[in-house]
């Protein structure tokens, strides 16, 4: 089977397509030592040579030995000149796909990936999903993505790359809630489950840096030689030492209200030093001794 690269659409008038997908792969650890993903996957969006009478399909691939994955969420924009949401067929998707239509002027389709096993395939280290649009149109089908989301079991973020694009991960907007003592998080909505929980330290909240920067976009790896944790986004590099109550921020030493350390294998920082970084606002409810990280 072969695929076409679609170009961008230029169109300032694009709906969403909504991809929200959920796969159920057994848990697994995720230490900090060594297990940040070193290639990212690689995401494209093709026109499969299956146009019928009255229909064109397109695919959407996943790259690159995606096999962490667990959940996510992808945003697609196409021209409503072309195509609208009663075009989009549910009879094309796999087996363990359901298509939820809303045709309200927003045009979201939302689509949910239940099983993994149904879901397609396209060679040994990808994931393929179809959809049909409807109709005879003499006119190219175009898609792009304008927001991507992959997370793993544990709810970090797995890095990507939108072929054609340079950027590896861009920032992510979302919210995380977060209780103190409890290891159920919430990320959009959506319940995972950490390694551990976030705790008060000299009267400073600690939350997992893993956890939250690879949430909003964020590189997190760790150095396992000089016992460091390394943060990077498109704006900035950031070194924390462990037990080191300050950070690197671009090479300028920052002091922090308290060091970084490791609890259960997972490193935990000053909330408000990783919120500041990531450009993110949180907000503390006393009651429920609960965060919520909010980023727009």
């Amino acid at each position: 089977m072969q695929a076409k690269k679609i170009k961008g659409v230029r169109s300032s008038r694009m709906l969403r397509l909504i991809l929200a997908f959920v796969l159920f792969f057994p848990a697994a650890a995720f230490p900090e030592a060594g297990n940040c993903a070193e290639n990212p996957v690689e995401i494209e969006t093709a026109v499969l040579e299956e146009r019928g009478h009255n229909s064109v399909t397109a695919g959407i691939f996943l790259y690159n030995n995606p096999g962490d994955l667990a959940a996510g969420h992808l945003e697609l924009a196409y021209d409503p000149a072309l195509f609208n949401a009663k075009d989009v067929s549910a009879e094309e998707l796999p087996e363990g796909v359901l298509l939820e239509s809303n045709l309200k002027e927003a045009g979201v389709i939302k689509i949910a990936w239940v099983d993994p096993v149904g879901a397609g395939k396209k060679g040994a280290d990808g994931l393929l999903l179809k959809i049909t649009f409807l109709g005879e149109k003499e006119q190219p089908l175009t898609l792009h993505f304008t927001k991507v989301e992959l997370i793993r079991a544990d709810g970090s973020f797995l890095p990507f790359r939108v072929k054609g694009e340079e950027s590896a991960s861009g920032d992510l907007a979302g919210k995380i809630h977060l209780q103190i003592g409890s290891a159920e998080a919430l990320v959009n909505g959506s319940q995972v489950t950490l390694n551990a929980a976030p705790f008060l330290k000299e009267g400073r909240t600690m939350v997992p840096v893993r956890f939250v920067g690879e949430h909003f976009g964020a590189k997190v790896s760790w150095l396992q030689e000089t016992n460091q944790v390394r943060i990077e986004d498109n704006r900035q590099v950031i070194l924390l030492t462990i037990n080191t109550p300050s950070a690197l921020v671009n090479g300028v030493e920052e002091e922090l209200d308290c060091a970084a350390v490791i609890v259960k294998g997972t490193t935990f920082v000053p909330l408000r030093f990783i919120s500041a970084i990531l450009g993110a606002d949180t907000l503390w409810d006393e009651a429920s001794r609960s965060i919520d990280i909010i980023r727009f």
